[in-house]
């Protein structure tokens, strides 16, 4: 592992708060892993951390979902929030999920955030 990417990791790590569940830190093991792949701004990967660490206080369920569809869900709805625009489509293709598991967890993101 690169030092910078274990300093990244301790960041992430500390600014999602103390103790973090496997689910959270599997999403954000997705989360950084793709905005690394694709170039997707700090703002935007920083927006998608924060609605994990929103997800996990506020106890919204997402247990027995896909964590990258989850994933997929939070990256689309941070690059809409930071003005990104980034597609669905694209979205999907690069978290590997479908774009109507995606659209349908993008509905269902609405409803609970």
């Amino acid at each position: 592992m690169h030092i910078n990417n274990e300093i990244e990791r301790e960041y992430v790590i500390s600014t999602i708060d103390d103790w973090v569940d496997p689910l959270s830190s599997k999403l954000i093991e997705y989360i950084n892993e793709f905005c690394r792949k694709k170039d997707i701004s700090s703002d935007c990967r920083k927006q998608a951390l924060a609605i994990v660490r929103y997800i996990r206080i506020n106890s919204i369920n997402v247990w027995g979902k896909n964590p990258k569809s989850v994933s997929a869900a939070i990256l689309y709805r941070s690059s809409c929030d930071c003005n990104e625009g980034l597609s669905q489509p694209f979205i999907a293709e690069l978290m590997g999920v479908s774009v109507q598991t995606l659209k349908k967890m993008v509905g269902e993101f609405r409803r609970l955030l």
